[in-house]
């Protein structure tokens, strides 16, 4: 499953929309460091450079 269909399947996306989600998370993954993290404020979840969440 992909970022955009597993964290925002309750927000009805179209398919378009979870694309765009989805190229705009590996994007911004590929920017960071190897220890780099993103906190994405809206699901309060910050996740590594692989796209694994971190809790």
């Amino acid at each position: 499953m992909k970022f955009s269909e597993k964290y925002y399947k309750d927000l009805n996306l179209s398919p378009y929309q979870h694309y765009i989600n989805n190229v705009w998370f590996i994007n911004t993954l590929d920017k960071l460091k190897d220890t780099g993290k993103l906190f994405i404020p809206d699901l309060n979840k910050t996740f590594n450079k692989f796209g694994d969440e971190i809790k």
